[in-house]
This record gives structure tokens, C-alpha cells and sequence, in this order.
């Protein structure tokens, strides 16, 4: 079922197929008030993609279908059972998440028991390593077939980098585990 002519509808789509019948998808719907292409959105392939599951959302929201020609369909949500389990936790990269935890003092694990201090991976000591003690971390393993960007999950500005220049160890999860503070030696960006 789609909109009428210059209006927006929110419905789910089902199957009537057996192995299917248990499943549900929310879509948005916008039909122009003029014909024109039709546009399909899909997002939210993994149930912790936050960002563009809220992003199909507020793009169907900021439609003014008096405005449109043609029809934009959006599915922001595809895997609602990942999304209705989601955990706490969002990742900020596309990677395998292979360490996270609190920062006892000034030490993060590696990998299998491999510790390492906070201040030499920032490569510094001071008012920027004390502001991060008593938080968390997390390690995220980006593969050479994974997107290569970072993504913020707050409203912020980054105003300082720093390079250090370093080795270019693999930073496999079978590398890590295996050189003592890999992170710490290898060439890095600290922002």
C-alpha cells in the first residue's frame, strides 16, 4: 500500500510467506503531489546503525510532499530483531570490537592479558591523559575491508590532533595478541 498524492504515511510491510510471517518491517512512504522517479532508502542493515536509522527518519520527516515530484520510499530499520536487542554499546567504526573496558588507573588491556598505560599510547602525560582517567575505552579492529572513518555518537568538535610516528604493525586480533603494546609502538593519530 503507498501514499496518496501529496502525503506522507508510516506503515509496516509484512509477508504472508510461512517462513516470513513472524517478520515486520517499518517503512516510510512519500508520494508527491507531482510524478516524477522514486527514490528507496534503506538503512539500518545492522540493528546498532544508529545514526542511519535516524537519519531515513528524519529525511521522511523533513519532506513537504506538496514539494515533491515523484515518491521517496524509506525502510530505515531492516533487522529489527538486532535493533530491538541492541546493547548499550555503539561502536563508533565499522570494525570488530575486541577490547573494551573501564580504565583501571592508567591501564588498558590489549589482548589476552597484554596491558598497556593510557599515557603512552597518547604518547603524553598531563591534563589531557588526567581527563580521560575514570572512563572507559574500547578497541575497535578495522580490517583492510572495512570502513576506514570514526564517527562521534555526541554533538561535539574535534580541536586538537597529534601524529606519532611509529611502526605499522598489523593490528590483527592474532598480531595483538602476541606484541606487547602494539598500539603504543605502531604510527598513530591522536585526536
Amino acid at each position: 500500500m503507498s501514499a496518496g498524492p501529496g502525503t506522507i504515511s508510516r506503515q509496516t510491510l509484512r509477508f504472508g510467506a510461512p517462513a516470513l510471517r513472524h517478520l515486520e518491517w517499518p517503512y516510510f512512504d512519500a508520494r508527491g503531489a507531482k510524478d516524477g522517479p522514486h527514490l528507496a532508502i534503506i538503512a539500518g542493515i545492522h540493528g546498532c546503525e544508529y545514526s542511519s536509522i535516524s537519519g531515513a527518519v528524519e529525511l521522511m520527516r523533513g519532506l513537504d510532499p506538496a514539494e515533491l515530484c515523484g515518491r521517496v520510499t524509506a525502510v530505515p530499520i531492516v533487522n529489527l530483531e538486532s535493533y530491538r536487542q541492541r546493547t548499550p554499546f555503539v561502536s563508533p567504526a565499522d570494525g570488530t570490537l575486541s577490547e573494551f573496558g573501564a580504565l583501571d588507573a592508567d591501564t588498558l588491556l590489549q589482548a589476552k592479558g597484554r596491558r598497556y598505560s593510557l599515557a603512552a599510547l597518547l604518547g603524553e602525560t598531563g591534563e589531557h591523559v588526567d581527563a580521560l582517567l575514570g572512563g572507559s575505552y574500547c578497541t575497535v579492529y578495522l580490517s583492510p575491508r572495512d570502513y576506514h572513518r570514526v564517527h562521534a555518537p555526541l554533538d561535539a568538535a574535534l580541536t586538537r590532533t597529534r601524529y606519532i610516528p611509529g611502526r605499522r604493525f598489523s593490528v590483527s586480533l592474532a598480531t595483538a595478541a602476541s606484541i606487547d603494546r602494539i598500539f603504543c609502538r605502531n604510527e598513530r593519530a591522536i585526536c
